[in-house]
């Protein structure tokens, strides 16, 4: 009976998160409320603001009424309500772009953008287009970047829940690895062997992984 507990654990473990979080969604009670998650705009809302203020410009509206319109149009205008409530107070825009650019970091090129067109009168609908596509661009490749680390995650999940599998197998064949483990001095380093490498392994891997997410 332990062994079959610890192979379905084992097998569990083994699972993706996301499946986990959906299997423990159907069994959870449906009188229990789930708990709200908060929201975080991500940066799809910066940059779905900057196409149509640009969209915007170059059906010919002045930048503060295309702004106005580009914000409303958003599927989340809080991304820019300080800089549209500034906007229509007419004051300094790109000083509230700069300061909501803590949240969204494309709000600095679009502070950058909207400062050059005051100050000297350039045209902010092309800029805007290529600061839109290259944006465009980063998404795609944070995209692929995090598809091709799932390789690697699967692969610490892999070697995380092997040990356990193992032992459970073993009880299940007859054998007595626990007792081994647990009554011997041999058992007990391998024991403790096993879960120093493990810890270290799983965290080497998540530190790789971590540092690769945070240069995109």
């Amino acid at each position: 009976m332990t062994g079959l507990v610890l192979l379905v654990l084992g097998v569990l473990m083994w699972v993706p998160g996301g499946t986990r979080g959906r299997l423990r969604d159907r069994l959870r009670p449906h009188w229990r409320l789930p708990r709200p998650s908060p929201r975080r705009p991500g940066p799809a809302a910066a940059v779905e603001v900057m196409a149509a203020l640009r969209d915007e410009l170059q059906a010919g509206a002045a930048l503060p009424t295309a702004f106005e319109r580009a914000v409303h149009s958003s599927s989340d205008p809080g991304v820019c309500s300080q800089a549209l409530a500034v906007c229509q107070m007419g004051g300094d825009v790109p000083a509230a772009l700069r300061e909501q650019a803590r949240d969204h970091p494309l709000l600095l090129s679009l502070a950058a953008l909207w400062q050059v067109s005051e100050g000297s009168g350039a045209a902010l609908a092309g800029a805007l287009d290529r600061l839109v596509a290259s944006a465009d661009q980063s998404a795609a490749l944070r995209r692929e970047v995090r598809a091709q680390l799932a390789g690697p995650r699967g692969t610490v999940r892999v070697l995380a829940v092997l040990p356990l599998v193992g032992v459970g197998m073993g009880l299940l064949m007859g054998a007595d690895p626990v007792g081994f483990l647990l009554g011997t001095p041999w058992g007990v380093g391998c024991v403790v062997g096993a879960l120093v490498l493990e810890a270290a392994g799983v965290l080497w891997m998540r530190r790789l992984v971590s540092a690769i997410e945070e240069l995109l």
